[in-house]
């Protein structure tokens, strides 16, 4: 007979694989053995919120935290479960239980902004968002680190990088992508004038379309590794008319897939598998951190540059005065990915002889540890860089 620890892990494997029922099944079998099983009484809380059931998912969630409540995700599941039966106040206090819990607990800070939004109480909604955005900054950024590096190695090309895994061919990175812009919906709808989370490098598109939107109704963008389509959020709430948007949006197939589960019917967003398939009018063309992974990223560039967009965005780009190299990005789960940093100059000359100029230039605020690197090839910030069609060229297009 199955141990209690083999069978609670068995239920983890098949919840993970989207197999509700049967983790269902396998949770309600450790409680018959042990019914003070505190994550069973949670996890089997958890199913039946997936299955719409919440009253049952209350008595659960409320049963496991009876048993241990000193465990943050209880108090959040809990809220949402509460949220899912319209038990407003509840829900709030459940957040508020799960941030006492744990104040560095990003999604409830998070989930507890988007209710304390949507009830109208916006100051300490603000605040709550602005907590998780910090707390986000703070995980992600690798300051510090002394073991753990994002890049190793220095390599002539991607051939010779060491990659394994599916990269951002695989499902794991487009699935992470919809799961933050499913959160990121809920943000943008709950700011009152000034949208707090569209800062740093996320400003640069929206400023550029501001600039555009003053010339003509519609600002037609392409998107360029724009994942399951992050930036209509912060154009939506970034651009004084957010109607006048036509996003295209060209990714890998899994991403597309998943935009288009994200955004249904939405007519401002189109995804494509290919540059070939979007329309020849643009306005502007925006690439945040992707074309570093691009193997031939040169004929990428003048592949784009062919639309003879009003204007090139490149925010976050490893980019600088360093010699152009490959290496191997490690942070990606468990993958390995080719990633190229990319010599400032030789980049500017290839957009020059697309046509385009250098109109401004700045780095990002996070510094990069790549103390395992050579000092002549670190970068320490990314770059962003906007570039606009000359006047001969712009000529030539009219």
């Amino acid at each position: 007979m199955a141990s209690i620890t083999e069978i609670y892990t068995t239920a983890l494997k098949h919840h993970r694989a989207g197999e509700v029922g049967r983790a269902e099944g396998l949770y309600r079998e450790i409680l018959r053995i042990d019914p003070g099983h505190a994550d069973a009484n949670h996890l089997l809380g958890v199913t039946a919120h997936q299955q719409n059931n919440n009253d049952l998912a209350v008595q659960y969630i409320s049963k496991a935290i009876e048993l241990d409540p000193g465990i943050p995700s209880y108090h959040s599941n809990l809220g949402a479960a509460y949220r899912a039966l319209g038990h407003l106040e509840n829900a709030v206090e459940s957040l508020r239980n799960a941030v006492r819990v744990d104040a560095d607990y990003i999604d409830a800070h998070q989930n507890l902004g988007i209710l304390l939004g949507e009830q109208g109480n916006h100051d300490e909604a603000n605040r709550c968002l602005e907590k998780a955005q910090q707390l986000k900054h703070a995980s992600e950024s690798p300051a510090g680190a002394t073991q753990d590096y994002i890049w190793q190695g220095i390599y002539s090309s991607f051939d010779e990088v060491p990659v394994s895994g599916g990269g951002h061919e695989g499902n794991n990175w487009a699935q992470s992508t919809f799961e933050g812009n499913r959160e990121l919906q809920k943000i943008t709808n709950s700011y009152q004038t000034i949208p707090f989370q569209t800062l740093g490098h996320h400003t640069f598109l929206p400023m550029v379309a501001g600039i555009v939107s003053q010339k003509q109704s519609a600002i037609r963008i392409l998107d360029f590794g724009g994942a399951t389509g992050t930036a209509l959020c912060h154009l939506h709430s970034g651009v004084d008319d957010p109607s006048s948007i036509e996003l295209h949006v060209v990714e890998t197939e899994s991403a597309c897939r998943l935009g288009e589960q994200l955004w249904p019917g939405e007519p401002r967003v189109r995804f494509h598998r290919a540059i070939a398939d979007v329309p020849r009018e643009i306005d502007i063309i925006h690439i945040n951190s992707a074309l570093q992974y691009v193997e031939d990223y040169r004929a990428v560039l003048e592949e784009l540059c062919a639309f003879q967009a009003s204007y090139f965005v490149l925010p976050r780009l490893s980019a600088g005065d360093f010699p152009t190299y490959a290496t191997a990005q490690m942070n990606l789960w468990n993958d390995v990915v080719a990633y190229w940093f990319i010599n400032v100059v030789e980049l500017i000359d290839i957009m020059k002889s697309c046509g385009y100029r250098l109109l401004s230039k700045s780095v990002e605020a996070q510094v990069y540890d790549q103390s395992n690197f050579p000092a002549e090839y670190r970068m320490h910030r990314a770059c962003n860089l906007l570039f606009g069609l000359d006047a001969a060229s712009a000529g030539d297009k009219e």
